[in-house]
């Protein structure tokens, strides 16, 4: 991306994780924070057969986007395990990550995150790292902490504006969730659907392109975190 409003690159990714990371352990050092759970919410590539300005705009190909994102990703794991005794991490795919770039024609399972899963929990198995992988289904993952349940979805085929989102989602797994997290629009909204029960989504690291400028889709940088102790929890942003 080099337009007037953003410039994004590979190396600028690296840089944004980076800081990502360092606003994360600032914060775990605040609250006291022992345990990380890292949701991956998908679109970990810029699919190069998605649509035709793809093929343009793309520096790498899909196979080496794939690789040097799971790098990055591994680096920002092991930055964040130095600052905490525990870490897990899980991902899921978003619409960007198909193999097929027709998604009437996508078998669920082939998809950029199912190959960067098996790369990150190789790494762990031969690294001997403490780091614990959740597998998760491909486009749905949850989690009970304290108490709390979470569910997440990458926003393609959950539309998390909809105030029935979550309750929907409660139907569907048989579970009483307290907030659905999701991304796909790239930029940031919190949305009240009930007594302390929310749906979120967290914007991108890219930022804007020429793609979210034509939709008139403006928004700053970003990602997210949720705050959980026993007493509630709390969803915060993160300005990158």
């Amino acid at each position: 991306v080099d337009i007037p409003e953003n410039y994004y690159d590979p190396e600028t990714t690296a840089q944004l994780l980076d800081m990502y990371a360092d606003k994360l352990i600032q914060i775990a050092k605040k609250e006291r924070v022992g345990r990380i759970d890292i949701v991956n919410l998908g679109d970990i590539v810029e699919h190069a057969y998605m649509r035709n300005q793809n093929l343009y705009d793309s520096e790498e190909t899909l196979s080496e986007q794939i690789v040097h994102v799971t790098e990055l990703i591994i680096d920002f794991i092991q930055k964040l395990r130095s600052h905490v005794e525990l870490i897990t991490y899980r991902a899921i795919a978003g619409n960007h990550d198909r193999m097929q770039g027709d998604k009437h024609s996508n078998l669920n399972a082939d998809n950029a995150v199912n190959i960067s899963n098996q790369i990150i929990k190789m790494w762990i198995k031969y690294s001997q790292s403490d780091v614990e992988f959740i597998e998760s289904d491909d486009y749905f993952t949850d989690i009970n902490v304290d108490g709390w349940q979470f569910a997440f979805v990458h926003g393609d085929r959950n539309n998390l504006m909809k105030k029935t989102t979550l309750a929907e989602l409660g139907e569907q797994h048989d579970k009483h969730y307290d907030a659905v997290i999701g991304g796909h629009i790239h930029h940031q909204t919190l949305l009240e659907v009930g007594d302390n029960r929310y749906q979120a989504s967290f914007g991108s690291v890219k930022g804007m392109d020429d793609y979210s400028l034509r939709l008139g889709a403006k928004a700053s940088r970003s990602q997210g975190y949720v705050l959980i102790a026993e007493r509630g929890f709390d969803i915060r942003t993160v300005q990158l």
